[in-house]
């Protein structure tokens, strides 16, 4: 997988410099130059599919380690390390890049997609680091360090109050009463 900073950056020269030709010539669509724009924009969208970007979604929900066999929880051996919260940061930045120039371009509607799933299943895991402090409340602390790498990313990826919403349910769930 190519680094998301590398990319994003290769990504914003590609947007920049086929918009720059496009305006800055007045190419028409029907042209040969307008023609061979919209095929690399095509090869573009079609690179970023489905597949491709839950690579990068997947860089993020390792935030969230679950243990190897399914349906078992959350893996609660350590926090996150720095370097998987700083390659979870630029796959964030990475998916939300391709959301705001992407529309023009034909890879914004799998980007959103991406994020949807994503989001689906984080708050999926997030109910589990939940339920996980009731079995496990030794772990607090790896449980409260994954919830806030994922929150940090939240304010990323969604203009919206997610990111406290979660650190909310998790803060909630580490001071309930134990019963």
């Amino acid at each position: 997988l190519p680094s998301p900073h590398a990319l994003g950056n290769a990504l914003v020269l590609y947007l920049d410099e086929s918009e720059g030709v496009l305006k800055e010539i007045g190419v028409r669509r029907d042209s040969p130059w307008g023609i061979a724009i919209l095929k690399s924009r095509t090869a573009v969208a079609d690179a970023l599919d489905e597949e491709f970007l839950e690579r990068f979604a997947d860089l993020i929900l390792a935030l969230l380690p679950q243990l190897e066999h399914p349906g078992h929880g959350p893996d609660l051996s350590a926090p996150p390390s720095r370097a998987a919260v700083n390659l979870a940061n630029e796959a964030a930045r990475f998916l939300k890049l391709l959301t705001q120039r992407g529309e023009r371009h034909g890879f914004a509607k799998t980007a959103h997609e991406a994020i949807t799933a994503l989001a689906e299943e984080v708050d999926d895991r997030i109910s589990d680091l939940c339920e996980a402090v009731r079995s496990a409340p030794d772990r607090a602390g790896v449980i409260e360090a994954q919830a806030r790498a994922v929150a940090e990313l939240y304010g990323e990826l969604f203009d919206d109050e997610r990111s406290t919403a979660l650190m909310r349910q998790i803060t909630l769930a580490l001071h309930a009463p134990a019963f």
